[in-house]
């Protein structure tokens, strides 16, 4: 038999699947029942050390699986507190077992055509959940920053006034998308691979529970016109990643619809209350959205980077029904520089402010939120200590001006005392 015949031989794929399976289930009673670790933490030069890419061959595939699952994140343990993704759901894994055997790829439909039917199913059950009454059309993508920027890419087309797809951009006036202040940093990224440039993303301002502040919308708009820019489109968030708030969508789409604005809504994290009785208020007027990105993997237990998976949804209409064709193969995306992130999480007692590039705009975070009476760890790339909280900004924003090399990419974790 030769080295291909014995790698699809179905006597070795069985077996050894049998204790594949075996071994998950082995460590999800354990990590049920509480036993070791959530993360086994390593410094990443660390674990990157301890993978080397020699590919020699001839490894047991069990003991790697084993490895695997040893040196892993532990989401099945109950001291998991869901960062993230959810806890998929063991059918979920048994789903992605038969998908990754078949490897149907419902880009082009001979090659996947159950997985392309059960796509358009999926989409338009998840809509109608939503609130769609009139059949909604929808992909699933890798991704809630690549479904964002796919929604935008059927904003511009919608809104902008010409044929973007045929034409491109050169003599139109310079387009815009209003966001809250708490919008996921993929939406200003989206903006920009878009060619809307940094400053096509004009914020809106949030009230004190960080929801987008519809009575702001109209100034925030016309600021924009006033600056030469075309406003096509509204990004809500339900809810937004950094503080789980939700934007009051009945009053942004009352806004839109009397602007001639495209609504987008990034659910990536929330849309899936649309499944409870009990939050499902908290999605009021969603259904009068254009496009809503929706992450399974978030709160509908499967299991995160799926292949396909989170869906964005459209509205059905022709217009729309268009703009998914076409939407669907963005190819290679090229990578982008996030020059800056200031993202602030709240959570009960605990707040967190995520930066890598820090500004004086922090400062005026810092006297927001009182972190004089908090205290703060600096973590580092090879280098964490607890500092108060002067020594935390002084090396923040000299790792802005390019001083301390040694603090090139910071997170400040910001606990109360």
């Amino acid at each position: 038999m030769s080295e291909l015949d014995r790698a699809f031989a179905p006597s070795a794929f069985g077996p050894l699947c049998h204790r594949v399976v075996d071994a998950l289930t082995e460590h999800l009673a354990a990590a049920r029942r509480g036993e070791g670790p959530v993360l086994p933490w390593l410094e990443p030069e660390a674990q990157v050390d301890r993978w080397p890419a020699d590919f020699a061959g001839g490894a047991d595939a069990l003991e790697l699986v084993q490895r695997v699952i040893a040196e892993s994140n532990h989401l099945q343990h109950p001291g998991y507190v869901g960062h993230q993704v959810s806890t998929p759901l063991p059918l979920a894994a048994v789903g992605h077992l038969v998908g990754g055997l078949l490897n149907s790829a419902p880009a082009v439909y001979e090659m996947g055509p159950v997985m392309t039917a059960m796509e358009r199913s999926l989409v338009r059950w998840m809509g109608g959940r939503l609130g769609w009454t009139e059949a909604p059309d929808g992909v699933l993508t890798s991704g809630g920053s690549l479904g964002n920027l796919t929604c935008l890419l059927a904003a511009r087309q919608a809104r902008s006034g010409h044929d973007v797809w045929t034409d491109g951009l050169a003599g139109s006036a310079p387009l815009a998308v209003l966001t809250g202040a708490q919008a996921h940093y993929s939406v200003a990224r989206a903006l920009q691979i878009m060619g809307l440039g940094r400053h096509g993303a004009i914020p809106v301002p949030v009230d004190e529970h960080y929801r987008m502040r519809p009575d702001a919308l109209d100034r925030a708009r016309r600021e924009a016109e006033a600056d030469g820019r075309k406003v096509i489109a509204v990004v809500a968030s339900s809810c937004s990643t950094a503080t789980g708030a939700f934007d009051p969508l009945e009053p942004i789409a009352e806004f839109c619809e009397r602007h001639g604005l495209w609504l987008h809504v990034d659910g990536a994290h929330g849309a899936a209350a649309a499944l409870s009785e009990r939050y499902r208020h908290l999605l009021a007027g969603l259904e009068r959205a254009d496009s809503v990105v929706w992450d399974a993997h978030k709160e509908v237990l499967t299991y995160a980077n799926a292949g396909h998976n989170p869906p964005l949804l459209l509205r059905a209409d022709g217009q729309v029904q268009m703009l998914t064709t076409q939407g669907i193969a963005l190819g290679v995306l090229p990578q982008v520089q996030i020059e800056r992130r200031e993202t602030v999480f709240r959570q009960g007692d605990t707040l967190v402010l995520y930066t890598d590039g820090v500004t004086e705009a922090m400062n005026e975070d810092f006297d927001e939120f009182g972190l004089d009476r908090l205290r703060v760890t600096v973590e580092a790339a090879r280098q964490r200590q607890p500092v108060d909280i002067v020594t935390a900004v002084t090396q923040a924003i000299h790792v802005h001006a390019g001083d301390t090399p040694q603090f090139d990419d910071i997170t400040l974790v910001v606990m109360k005392r």
